[in-house]
């Protein structure tokens, strides 16, 4: 797999923060980028059938809606499908709401400041190479399932012209 065909799913309610953060990505990886208003938005686009293999999502969204919060945003996307990395970005520097989000199962938790675009881009990256290595793994998998049944097959076939030898004497 390489970077051009990673989803990366970007949801800010802050149109100019979420579009700067995608040409940020844009400009430094070669992933395929979305950037959504809100938690919504970003489910309808997984109901039609369009699955992120990344979020990033700011931790105070929209207070219209049902997600408000990144934390509704993480639960429900481990209701989904629990193998998504969630990055989510904070202006606020309250280390209890980034420990607890941490535990609800988000990757990593990256505060809004001078360095956030270059710790984004640096935490995406390091879930694009843990992508890869799983799907490696899981290919690796298949080819040595598919290794085990030829020698099941081949072992029966020998273990067939072994005991045709022996009937045929």
């Amino acid at each position: 797999m390489n970077n051009s065909n990673i989803k990366v799913f970007i949801v800010e309610d802050n149109e100019l923060y979420g579009s700067m953060l995608a040409l940020k990505l844009q400009q430094k990886t070669e992933f395929d980028i979305s950037v959504f208003k809100s938690g919504e938005e970003l489910f309808q686009n997984i109901e039609y059938g369009e699955m992120p293999d990344i979020v990033i999502s700011d931790y105070q969204l929209s207070l219209q809606g049902e997600f408000q919060t990144a934390f509704q945003l993480v639960e429900k996307l481990s209701t989904m499908d629990s193998s998504i990395p969630v990055v989510i970005l904070s202006a606020r520097k309250d280390m209890k709401t980034a420990i607890e989000i941490l535990k609800l199962g988000a990757f990593d938790f990256i505060l809004k400041d001078d360095d956030a675009f270059h710790q984004i881009i640096i935490s995406v990256e390091k879930v694009a190479k843990l992508i890869k290595v799983k799907k490696e793994i899981a290919l690796q998998k298949i080819t040595k399932s598919k290794d085990v049944r030829r020698m099941v097959v081949l072992f029966g076939l020998t273990t067939l012209v072994l005991l045709a030898i022996l009937l045929f004497r």
